[in-house]
């Protein structure tokens, strides 16, 4: 809760000079480095954020179902007036400028869905460029659309809120406005705590893959204690009909889950194929309180609270 990323104190440079960061990067490049003063455990507090693969010279991938934006950030390093200047490699890559202050600018990056054939993949760059510099960043998309609506993967990973569900059956309810995303179910105060987690209400979820083999289930729940000494804070869980695995939330750790307001429990799974899946969730007693999931695939970024949900536009 408390490992916030560092911030250091910077002397600027005599002279103009050209930085650039991409989003998802913990470094930046520069293209002469400043002066900086940084605490003695300032690297180790950095690298608590690093996110595997992420690196300084490429976004993430654009696709096609989630239609999303990502920026690039260009400063200055040094004192004077910078002339920042952004361009793409083809015209299926859109740049909008975001003024900073100080003459800094975040470069929206997106694509022109149009300009690329259906089903196909396509890379290019954005080069940046100032002072007598350039910095080109690599550009990856990939044109497959989904239906309106429906949970994707989106680089490795698919994330929704918990009243995303296609189905609920009767003992599950929603609780609008609670949570981190406000959109949390709860299982029925009135249910019986149940030792067979096949005979107990369930809500489904159906999701799509681009990718197979191992991943991760992370749930998001809300801190809470069990009703009574007769009951626990357990679900189950199931993807494509195989095995319920059960869930204990009571064993999570009470403390840091208050601080965070939420406690997040992760099992593991393999994803036989790539296409259409199904999660169900079962409610196995009272007064469980669920937030959010992510499905990863190894892509999930380092981050205080869930990612953004990986929905088709």
């Amino acid at each position: 809760v408390f490992n916030m990323p560092p911030a250091s104190r910077v002397t600027p440079l005599g002279e103009p000079g050209l930085g650039v960061v991409v989003e998802g990067a913990i470094h930046a490049w520069t293209q002469r480095p400043a002066k900086i003063f940084e605490a003695a455990d300032t690297a180790l507090r950095v690298e608590r954020w690093r996110t595997k693969g992420a690196t300084k010279d490429r976004l993430p991938l654009f696709e096609r179902a989630t239609d999303r934006r990502y920026f690039i950030d260009a400063f200055n390093v040094g004192k004077g007036a910078l002339d920042i200047a952004a361009k793409g490699s083809a015209p299926w890559i859109r740049i909008e400028r975001e003024a900073k202050p100080g003459g800094d600018q975040r470069l929206w990056v997106s694509i022109d869905w149009s300009k690329l054939k259906a089903g196909a993949s396509a890379a290019g760059t954005v080069t940046v460029s100032a002072a007598g510099a350039s910095r080109s960043i690599a550009v990856e998309a990939r044109n497959v659309a989904a239906p309106k609506g429906m949970l994707v993967e989106d680089n490795r990973i698919i994330a929704f809120n918990a009243g995303r569900y296609a189905v609920a059956q009767p003992g599950w309810q929603r609780m609008p406005d609670l949570g981190r995303s406000g959109h949390a179910i709860a299982t029925s105060l009135e249910l019986p705590s149940a030792a067979d987690p096949a005979k107990t209400p369930y809500v489904e979820y159906r999701f799509r893959t681009t990718s197979s083999g191992a991943a991760k289930l992370r749930a998001t729940l809300l801190p809470s204690f069990a009703l009574s000494a007769e009951n626990k804070l357990r679900y189950g869980v199931s993807i494509d009909g195989g095995p319920i695995t059960v869930v204990d939330a009571d064993k999570r750790d009470w403390g840091d889950g208050v601080e965070r307001n939420a406690m997040t429990s992760v099992t593991d799974w393999t994803i036989a194929s790539a296409g259409e899946h199904r999660l169900r969730v079962y409610a196995l007693d009272p007064g469980v309180v669920l937030d959010s999931f992510v499905i990863d695939f190894g892509g999930l970024a380092r981050s205080y609270l869930a990612p953004p949900e990986t929905i088709a536009r």
